[in-house]
């Protein structure tokens, strides 16, 4: 928002402008949208903790019914193991997990087993 200054209006070319907007003082901490303690999305600007962020991890990887990889996070990557029935169920933990957010890579060593006789 700009205000002129009433006080060099009479001449044009000494006009006066304020951004309110840039005046700290203008703002209160609790609306400032930068300053990540304040902000409604401080929670996603924040880096979690390797165990906060394994905890997602599993976390959505169970609700894909995928409980037999492991989530293990070292900084922002994530190492999965463990064993799947398909190729797709080792697909779909790699990109389920590229979705958590803090996630910045995935290293996939899930192995896929191999189909039993008994399901042919």
């Amino acid at each position: 928002m700009t205000t002129a200054n009433p006080s060099t209006m009479s001449d044009p070319h000494t006009l006066s402008t304020t951004n309110t907007l840039s005046n700290p003082s203008s703002m209160s901490d609790a609306s400032d949208p930068t300053n990540p303690n304040t902000s409604p999305l401080a929670s996603t600007m924040i880096k979690p903790t390797e165990q906060e962020l394994q905890r997602r991890v599993k976390n959505c990887l169970n609700r894909f019914e995928l409980t037999s990889v492991e989530p293990v996070a070292t900084e922002r990557e994530i190492h999965l193991s463990g064993n799947v029935p398909t190729a797709n169920d080792r697909s779909l933990a790699t990109a389920v997990v590229r979705t958590v957010p803090g996630v910045l890579t995935v290293q996939n060593d899930i192995v896929v087993l191999p189909a039993s006789e008994d399901s042919v």
